[in-house]
């Protein structure tokens, strides 16, 4: 399983992705599971087919974290920072 938070508009989010079958079962931060079946990545687009078809997004990475284009937006998230814990205990 992959799991990770990122900051938009000042909100920690968490987006997680499972193996599911031949695909994948991606969980976004409002509580919807979409399946993704394959994904591609080259320097600034990720294409993730889905059953229903193929979705196109572009990106670039930047200091901050990451700036995704979809359907005429710009979406800029941010790394979010680790939650600190007490001493590490072993």
């Amino acid at each position: 399983m992959y799991k990770t938070e990122f900051r938009y508009r000042g909100e920690t989010l968490m987006l997680i992705a499972q193996p599911e079958g031949k695909g994948w079962k991606v969980i976004l931060p409002d509580g919807s599971a979409h399946t993704v079946l394959h994904a591609t990545a080259d320097a600034n687009n990720l294409t993730l087919h889905t059953p229903t078809g193929r979705i196109q997004v572009a990106f670039a990475r930047t200091a901050q974290g990451v700036e995704i284009q979809y359907q005429g937006h710009v979406y800029r998230f941010q790394r979010a920072e680790p939650t600190r814990r007490g001493a590490t205990q072993h």
